[in-house]
This record gives C-alpha cells, sequence and structure tokens, in this order.
C-alpha cells in the first residue's frame, strides 16, 4: 500500500496509508488534516489513476511545492517530498523496502538451540523465586525492555520503530548483519528493515530452514557454524554467504505471530550463545508490544476519522454500529430502493428580506440542529442541504426493509416538531417558518460521486428527481407522497388521495397522497 508521510512543523510525523482518492487540508472534513496556519482549508489531492499516484493543488491560496517548483498536478514518485506551507510531505510507494533474499533450497540446516519464548508478563512474584538464575533471568528482560523503550520514546510510525529495535539489537548484541520481517495483509513474510555493518546495505539470504524453524514452531533458534559443521554442507544459502553464525527469533504478541527477528556474524564462529538468544528475544517481545501499540493508534485514529465522516451522514446508533462491524457499507456506486425525502422553507426569500443576516443564520441553524436530530432518531442518511432545502434519504448505505415507513414518520414528526418551534418563534415576535415535505420510493445508484475536487454520498435517479417535484408541489406545513411510496406505507398512515397531478419531467399525471395522520403510535 503506498503511503505519504506528514513532516509538521513541529517535528513530528504522521502516516496516512493512500485510498482511490485522498482530501489534504487544514479543515477536519479532509482525509488528511494538516494544523499549518498556511494551508489551504482544501489545499490538495491524491489520487490513483491506471496504477499510479497523482498530486492535484486545488487552486491554493500559497501553492504546493515539488523541488522547488510550484506545481498544479503531478505524477507521485517514490520518495517525492511536496512541501505545502511549513509541512513536507513524503510519497513512499509500496516498493519502497529492503530487499531480503529468502531462498527455498528444500534442504536442512542444522538448528544447534532453540528456545520457547515466554509470554509477556510472565513473571514470578517475589516470594516465589527460589533459583538466582531466574531472577537474574527476570532482571536482564526487564532492563533490556527498560533501555529499548528509553531509546525508542513515543516513536508510533513503524519503519522508524523498527530501525530504532533493530539499532539496539545491535547494541546489545555482536552481530555484522539483521534484518525485521512482518507479515504483510497478504499473509507474505516481507523484511521491514535491514542492517549492516562495515559495508553498503545489501539482500541477506536466509535460510528457508530458519525460517520456518522460527514461523512454525515459534521458537528462537541459533545456527551453529556454517563453514566449519559439515551439516551445513547441504544448505546453499548460508554457505554462499559464509555465514558462521545466525540466530533468529519469532515476534509475537499475545500469542499472534506478527513476524521475525534476524542476526548473523561472519566474523567468529559460534558468535551467538544461549543467553545471546534470551537478550535477543526480550527484544523480540518488547517489538511485539510496541508494534501493537501502534496498530491500537492507528485503530483508533482511523475509527476517529470513521466515525467523523459518517457522522454527517448517519445517526449516531448507526456510526457506533458501523464501527463495531456488525453493519457494513459497500464501496462503490450500487442499484437499491430507496425512499427520498425533499423538506424545503416555503416563503424563505420573502423572510430573509425582512431579516438581517445573523438572523437568518441563527433561525436555519436551529431549524437544522431540530430536524437532524428527528432525523438521525429515525437513522436516516443526510445527504445535504441545499440552502434551506434538506434532502434525505432511506435504504443505504444500510440496508432497511422498512425505509418508506421510517421517511413517512420522520416527516410527520418533523411537521409536529416545527409547531412547537413556531409557537416559540411568535412568542418572540418573530414569523413562523413553514415546510413542505416531498416524499418518493423506488430504485436509485447509490454512492460516492463527484470530481477529483470534491465528491459527496449521494443517490441519482428517477425517485429523486421525483421527490424533489413533489416538494416543490406540497403547500407549507404539507406532506406529499407518490404512489410507490404509499404503497409501502398504507397500513400505517391516514392519507386524503389528491388530483392526478403533472409535474416537470413526466410524461403522465402522477398520482399522489397527502399524508393525514400516522396510524401507530
Amino acid at each position: 500500500m503506498a503511503r505519504l508521510q506528514v513532516y509538521t512543523p513541529q517535528g513530528t510525523m504522521t502516516e496516512f496509508e493512500l485510498g482511490e482518492y485522498n482530501t489534504l487540508g487544514r479543515h477536519p472534513s479532509n482525509d488528511m488534516q494538516i494544523l499549518d496556519q498556511i494551508v489551504s482549508k482544501e489545499h490538495a489531492v491524491v489520487y490513483r489513476r491506471d496504477g499510479k499516484y497523482y498530486y492535484r493543488d486545488l487552486g491554493s491560496l500559497n501553492g504546493s511545492y515539488l523541488n522547488n517548483e510550484r506545481i498544479s498536478e503531478v505524477q507521485l514518485s517514490n520518495r517525492d517530498t511536496v512541501i505545502l506551507g511549513s509541512t513536507r510531505l513524503l510519497f513512499l510507494d509500496v516498493d519502497d523496502k529492503p530487499g531480503v533474499q529468502i531462498h527455498q533450497e528444500g534442504t536442512e540446516s542444522y538448528i544447534r538451540t532453540q528456545m520457547e519464548v515466554p509470554k509477556e508478563g510472565q513473571f514470578l512474584p517475589e516470594d516465589q523465586i527460589k533459583d538466582q538464575i531466574v531472577l537474574r533471568s527476570d532482571y536482564e528482560r526487564l532492563r533490556i525492555a527498560h533501555e529499548l523503550q528509553n531509546s525508542i520514546g513515543a516513536v508510533m510510525h513503524v519503519d522508524v520503530l523498527l530501525q530504532k529495535i533493530i539499532d539496539s539489537a545491535f547494541t546489545f548484541l555482536m552481530a555484522d548483519r539483521g534484518a525485521i520481517l512482518l507479515f504483510d495483509d497478504d499473509g507474505q513474510l516481507r523484511a521491514r528493515v535491514t542492517k549492516t555493518v562495515g559495508e553498503e546495505q545489501s539482500d541477506i539470504g536466509l535460510s528457508t530452514t530458519i525460517i520456518n524453524a522460527v514461523i512454525s514452531d515459534k521458537k528462537g533458534v541459533i545456527s551453529s557454524d556454517a563453514m566449519m559443521d559439515s551439516r551445513f554442507k547441504s544448505s546453499k544459502s548460508i554457505m554462499m554467504q559464509g555465514i558462521r553464525s545466525s540466530m533468529a527469533v519469532p515476534i509475537i504478541h499475545r500469542d499472534e505471530l506478527m513476524g521475525m527477528m534476524y542476526l548473523d556474524s561472519k566474523i567468529a564462529t559460534g558468535a551467538f550463545a544461549e543467553k545471546d538468544l534470551k537478550v535477543f528475544t526480550s527484544i523480540a517481545q518488547q517489538a511485539g508490544t510496541l508494534l501493537d501499540n501502534i496498530r491500537q493508534a492507528r485503530k483508533l485514529e482511523k475509527e476517529a476519522l470513521t466515525r467523523e465522516k459518517f457522522s454527517r451522514l448517519l445517526s449516531p446508533n448507526l456510526v457506533e454500529e458501523l464501527l463495531s462491524g456488525n453493519l457494513e457499507v459497500t464501496k462503490g456506486g450500487m442499484r437499491r430502493p430507496v425512499t427520498i425525502l425533499f423538506a424545503d422553507i416555503r416563503g424563505f426569500t420573502s423572510l430573509t428580506e425582512r431579516s438581517d443576516a445573523s438572523q437568518i443564520v441563527e433561525m436555519l441553524n436551529e431549524y437544522f440542529e431540530r430536524m437532524v436530530e428527528i432525523i438521525f432518531e429515525n437513522e436516516g442518511t443526510l445527504d445535504k442541504f441545499i440552502g434551506d432545502e434538506i434532502m434525505v434519504l432511506w435504504g443505504a448505505p444500510v440496508k432497511q426493509d422498512d425505509h418508506a415507513v421510517r421517511a413517512v414518520r420522520t416527516a410527520w414528526q418533523m411537521q409536529r416538531a416545527l409547531d412547537r418551534y413556531n409557537e416559540e418563534r411568535v412568542e418572540a415576535g418573530l414569523k413562523a417558518v413553514k415546510v413542505g415535505i416531498g416524499i418518493c420510493s423506488g430504485e436509485c445508484v447509490i454512492g460516492y460521486m463527484g470530481s477529483t475536487r470534491k465528491m459527496e454520498y449521494t443517490a441519482i435517479g428517477d425517485s429523486v428527481n421525483t421527490a424533489s417535484r413533489l416538494c416543490d408541489l406540497a403547500q407549507p406545513m404539507e406532506i406529499v407522497i407518490s404512489a410507490s411510496t404509499y404503497q409501502a406505507v398504507r397500513n400505517h398512515v391516514r392519507v386524503e388521495e389528491m388530483a392526478p397531478t403533472q409535474v416537470k419531467g413526466k410524461a403522465d399525471p402522477l398520482s399522489v397522497f397527502r399524508v393525514a395522520g400516522i396510524k401507530e403510535s
């Protein structure tokens, strides 16, 4: 997965995995919020096309710069750096990983020592320690964890963390080369960082036998001398590199195998002893804990972003259901039966002519606040505000078999809430707010739509157009529904059939109904 690292003026770094379309800017609605005063609210987008990633500036005031040149749109290459104000963006492609070659030999290498990995926090109480060796072992594990934590600090980036961990391993243990490998999303073991001493970074060939011993058995291993031990003569990957001694341990957190760490030495025969394996195992244990901390932090960040995005569309309880995994939102466009509601304030133009701007904004905010609360109570999806008009849909992105009933019930409750709101306004000497509502049910295309500059979740189709026309037809404080909606709610509402009505875009007059009441309590 390609990713973007954001380096702030304060020296902090945050990494984002890039999706198909990613927005950047100062406003919190962006996929990547950049808290930099020089950055515009909607500054730029990074999007993928034909397998390549592109950066597009959205006409920001202070611009975007690549190689000291202002850019409007450019294809990103691995390790390109884009400057926004005082913020630096580093683009990293999925292939920007150190190369560690895993030889598939099919022959058996000799494993000199194997060691079980102790569980995290597996320390005996003080009064149960009878053996000085156990006490020394526990102390060493705690010392390594303490020193490793001090050297790492509060790093929240995986590759930076792994580099610090392998640097610490070289501090504790005498080694020439090392690598940390983690399982990717496809279950493949891939190198994330490598380190060598006294030579340029190069591929490290790992014996399949050693990998299998670590991954399959979940045990730390030490291999014996490859150049002098006859049992290694058939192990080509070790012999070809002249490895005298190697050591590998699994990275485990709460019984989950996350990857492995590897060290080797080409200087001394039998360079690693059992004590070294214990130290290396302790480092790997700490690595598992730190990696899980980052993973949990990323999960919380992702949930926060998801909650913020969907809270604009869905009721809070549906947002929590989505985050818990009980509900699924299908990405991309789809055809789905839904019910669309439009609500529009009648006489809004004349209302605004007799009020100043602050009164208009205050009135709209209060009106929208009350209406949206009712919409979310009935688990509707808030599509958009169009001036003083509200567009809502039921049946997407969460499927609802009773979407038509929910829509009509919501409309009725909205009108009753307006009655109470208008009582307050009249008492305050203000003009009442009258709203007309139109509702239609039918199949629509649902999904994220728009341009690379701006996209929104919405519905398109004949039912949307019809609902809008019925809203135009509705008188103040009137709810008008289509025949398709009436068929779905006929057992739940009382209606008055209206004369067939000709609306724009329809060849034949429509059968429409005025809602007179709700049968259910």
